[in-house]
């Protein structure tokens, strides 16, 4: 059985990259729904044995309440992880994960024409 789930926060993102397979961009969203859906996320899957969770989005890191699930997953023991697209530096965020994951698209003069 696989024990790890990716939790999408966020449709929202700081970048507009083309290759994006979550079709990641500004938008009006619901976050406390957001919030509050992954709260019940994380307790469905203590209880269904999940050791591991990731957040990713969009852009989690600008997800208003990452820093509070994240505390709330890391006190189910749950090993925490987050995907980012590495462009926002959040220390506190850094030093609570066991794992950061880091999209790493490539050279300017090939990604930046994909970024818009």
């Amino acid at each position: 059985m696989n024990n790890k789930a990716n939790i999408i926060l966020t449709h929202n993102c700081n970048l507009r990259c083309l290759h994006c397979y979550i079709d990641a961009k500004a938008c009006k969203e619901d976050l406390e729904s957001n919030y509050n859906k992954a709260l019940e996320l994380i307790d469905k899957l203590e209880k269904d044995n999940f050791k591991q969770v990731m957040f990713t989005g969009g852009e989690c890191l600008i997800f208003p309440k990452l820093i509070d699930l994240i505390k709330y997953a890391k006190s189910k023991n749950m090993i925490v992880s987050i995907f980012t697209n590495g462009m926002i530096f959040n220390k506190e965020v850094f030093d609570l994960v066991d794992m950061i994951n880091i999209s790493v698209d490539g050279p300017d003069n090939i990604h930046n024409i994909l970024d818009k």
